[in-house]
């Protein structure tokens, strides 16, 4: 081999570097794209087509968590439509406690899987079909629900990993949770 002296040393370094280094960024990276947002700050923005009363919202206008500001949004993240529990969230979308509370379910599929699972209640169904939405949240396609709230100034206020969203008393703390999100609201 022609070159320099040391250059072999040189060489030898840089690839070590390069095994200590890359891994550790990419660590860092898997970290970030998998992790969920803390408590306290502002979630990543969402802007995803969705379904609503079984029917596409317009796809001039999908929804924006960020012009929800003023509300208290609560995220309610599953995988696809046969995943357990579709029904209990749609049956408790109507029954947020006010106005000012809106349960959005961000589902991990191709919006023309959704049509069906909204049935005739408010309930928006955001589709995510890449997952995109779902890793900037920390939650995968295999996960059970993972529920977020972000309160009227749009700082994420409370977040359940797993709940039971089959237990009414689990709703009644989500519930509560959301009520503290917005200032004036009943307890």
């Amino acid at each position: 081999m022609t070159g320099r002296p040391g250059g072999r040393c040189l060489a030898a370094v840089g690839a070590l570097l390069m095994v200590l280094v890359v891994p550790a960024e990419a660590q860092k990276l898997r970290a970030s794209l998998l992790d969920d947002p803390p408590i306290g700050k502002v979630p990543p923005d969402i802007v995803l087509p969705y379904w609503a009363n079984g029917a596409p919202g317009p796809a001039d206008q999908p929804f924006r968590l960020k012009a929800e500001l003023g509300r208290v949004v609560v995220l309610a993240f599953g995988g696809s439509g046969q995943r357990p529990g579709w029904a209990d969230v749609t049956a408790h979308a109507d029954s947020m406690g006010s106005p000012r509370v809106e349960l959005i379910a961000v589902a991990w599929g191709p919006a023309e899987t959704l049509g069906d699972l909204a049935g005739p209640s408010r309930l928006k169904i955001l589709a995510d079909p890449a997952g995109a939405v779902h890793r900037r949240y920390g939650s995968r396609a295999t996960d059970p629900w993972t529920f977020f709230i972000v309160a009227d100034d749009g700082h994420l206020i409370w977040k359940s990993r797993r709940p039971e969203v089959a237990s009414p008393g689990w709703w009644a703390q989500l519930v509560a949770a959301a009520r503290r999100g917005a200032p004036g609201l009943p307890r």
